[in-house]
């Protein structure tokens, strides 16, 4: 088999049947794919509609599970998998027209690819153009890999082939023969996506945009008072500077530890403006920004953040009453 499709779902009724039939368009089954549907203890009926859509397609299944989190429902999901190559798509998601076909197209004529990534859109409205031709894709070097891993471009339109992201890549399957997502903890992504760049081979970059995000206002990463998130995020981040550290990528570096001082900033400003309980999750990110040294932003963040960050070290009352 070719590919695995793993879809983590979770009380997500009223998106999955947009997801599933975006996944499922123009395909016709011939043994090269399965979409395997992990059923993360669902109470919504989500796991009903799961098994609606294992019924009519032979090449889709369900897997029920105890609740365990986005990770878990991944980890599940590449164990069971027997395709050569992985692909993850959220269960809220759409992707594009023909993504299926267009994805076997490229792993048909990029036979020692180890990861493909994709372009994606945010959805802004429900009139979004899914119809795609594929165009081509190059193969990048790793260390350009990296630089779209942790650039925030963006252009009018809110296309992007950057960022940490799971879902706008697919990953050989060999890549995770010892790497898993992390349980228990949010942006796993960023945690995780490094790791498997760095045991790639070949990485090959597309402009075709092939994923359309949903900017769910009830998924847990946008739950601004859920303070655990905002560790989760910086801790993965951390995790990620220390392997860049130690790696070739010095300018990569200096632009993460940059990103690492204006998560931090930010958050406390929205932890000042919302007053939100200081709990350890808060303690962490101070204790975070407290340890930051101002030295290591280069030109392009010392105006940007370190006006900031020397304010919120040696001036507490004044970073308090600066509302953001």
């Amino acid at each position: 088999m070719e590919l695995s499709i793993i879809i983590p779902v979770y009380n997500v009724s009223k998106y999955l049947n947009s997801c599933l039939e975006s996944i499922t368009s123009n395909y016709l089954f011939d043994n090269k794919v399965e979409i395997i549907l992990i059923d993360d203890g669902s109470t919504d009926g989500s796991g009903d509609i799961c098994e609606t859509w294992s019924e009519k397609y032979p090449y889709i299944r369900t897997i029920h599970k105890k609740n365990g989190g986005l990770s878990s429902a991944r980890n599940k999901g590449i164990d069971v998998a027997r395709g050569r190559f992985l692909s993850f798509i959220d269960s809220d998601d759409i992707v594009a027209d023909n993504f299926i076909n267009i994805i076997l197209k490229i792993l048909e004529e990029k036979r020692n690819l180890d990861i493909l990534i994709f372009s994606y859109q945010r959805i802004l409205d429900d009139n979004i153009e899914k119809k795609i031709n594929y165009s081509t894709c190059e193969l990048i070097a790793k260390k350009y890999a990296f630089e779209l891993l942790i650039s925030t471009r963006h252009d009018i339109e809110k296309i992007s082939n950057t960022g940490n992201y799971a879902w706008n890549k697919i990953y050989s399957r060999n890549l995770f023969e010892k790497v898993r997502y992390p349980k228990n903890r949010n942006y796993e992504d960023i945690a995780t996506t490094y790791r498997l760049l760095d045991n790639a081979n070949e990485i090959y970059l597309t402009d075709s945009i092939l994923y359309y995000y949903t900017d769910n206002p009830n998924s847990i990463v946008n739950d601004l008072k859920n303070t655990r998130n905002i560790k989760d995020l910086i801790s993965a981040r951390i995790e990620q500077l220390e392997f860049l550290k130690k790696s070739d990528y010095k300018e990569i570096y200096a632009k993460a530890y940059g990103q690492l001082v204006g998560i931090c900033v930010q958050f406390m400003h929205k932890f000042y403006n919302f007053n939100l309980k200081y709990d350890e999750n808060i303690k962490y990110v101070e204790s975070t920004l407290m340890s930051l040294d101002i030295s290591k932003l280069k030109k392009w963040n010392k105006f940007r953040w370190g006006i900031e960050l020397y304010i919120f070290q040696k001036a507490r009352f004044i970073f308090k009453i600066v509302r953001k």
